[in-house]
């Protein structure tokens, strides 16, 4: 299902903050069978505008069109049950007296499905989901990967057109999430079904996403492919916060169309006196010389990140390899792409 939204705001007042602008102006499109991440740190309105897809919320102004009928407009809004929208929660939001079956089969018992059909549909979605043995416990003994899936099972069991899920995998360990990522990926693409996916965690976005939206203070600052956005951040926010280790980002003045950095004379195409300019820690070379100092070697397996410093200024760059410089030495820096961002 195609989800179009229009010159979203959202506008809360606060006793202690007063007005506070939680969405300015959003545009987005996420195509059907898409599965579309929504990235930005915390407070950036991400969870806001999910509620707001869901039918949890109005909106201040804009329109939100779900499969082409406008479903939320601030004289406007569907209820969510109308809206054939299913959301999987952080917290997963599991009835703690109701067993794994009952959890799922809330949703068909509103709907007032009969007992045969509940029993059919929710022993399919275990299936999918491999959850079958766990349909008689309750909550308080499934761990957090199967928590997820119980919760996962209940949000698609009755087919609806849009699924979201915000911060589905935050509450859970380094090696559940790099699983259950596979699995919601897995199971999105084999329903067909259209995500809306909300996190903070870039890595998980770059991993999940079909396209991503990385938003700021309320705004959507970018939208594309993950590598898109990852090679051709759109402004300074997005570089510093899309990559592991961030993007290495310094501001210099403009001499006769170049700027120097770490010994490295670059050419910009610009009519501002200072620019930001930039290159990912893979993007340069360690090399012999004597302008920075290394301070730590970040062993990562196969792979190592050399933290460098000139002066007040630091520097990371990524190497392959077992090898690399000592700690205390000095080296120079071969910077091999660039990025330039205006003032």
């Amino acid at each position: 299902m195609r989800v179009e939204v229009r010159d979203l705001w959202k506008v809360y007042r606060s006793a202690l903050r007063g007005r506070v602008e939680a969405l300015r102006g959003v545009n987005l499109v996420v195509e059907e069978g898409e599965l579309f991440v929504v990235l930005g740190p915390s407070g950036c309105g991400k969870s806001t505008l999910l509620n707001l897809i869901a039918g949890l919320d109005t909106p201040t102004l804009g329109e939100i069109h779900i499969g082409g009928k406008l479903v939320a407009s601030p004289d406007r809004s569907l209820p969510p049950k109308e809206r054939n929208v299913a959301m999987v929660f952080q917290n997963y939001a599991l009835y703690p007296h109701m067993t794994a079956f009952d959890n799922i089969a809330f949703p068909l018992k509103v709907a007032g499905l009969k007992k045969e059909e509940i029993n059919k549909k929710v022993r399919e979605v275990a299936e999918t989901l491999q959850i079958e043995h766990l349909l008689k416990a309750k909550p308080s003994e499934l761990s957090g990967g199967e928590r997820q899936r119980v919760a996962i099972a209940r949000a698609i069991v009755r087919n609806p057109d849009l699924i979201l899920l915000d911060e589905p995998l935050s509450n859970l360990d380094a090696q559940l999430r790099i699983r259950m990522k596979a699995e919601i990926r897995k199971i999105q693409r084999d329903l067909g079904i259209t995500a809306i996916y909300v996190t903070h965690d870039q890595t998980e976005a770059m991993s999940i996403a079909d396209r991503m939206a990385v938003m700021n203070e309320g705004k959507v600052v970018q939208v594309g492919d993950p590598m898109e956005v990852y090679r051709r951040p759109a402004n300074t926010f997005v570089a510093t916060f899309v990559g592991t280790p961030p993007m290495n980002l310094y501001r210099r003045r403009v001499v006769k169309g170049s700027v120097e950095l770490f010994g490295n004379r670059i050419e910009v195409d610009t009519t501002e006196e200072y620019v930001y300019i930039g290159f990912r820690p893979e993007e340069a070379e360690v090399t012999e010389g004597n302008t920075l100092e290394v301070v730590w070697v970040e062993r990562l397996g196969d792979e190592a990140v050399v933290h460098l410093r000139c002066g007040e200024e630091k520097a990371l760059v990524k190497i392959h390899g077992a090898g690399g410089p000592e700690v205390g030495t000095k080296v120079g820096l071969l910077i091999k792409k660039h990025h330039i961002f205006e003032e």
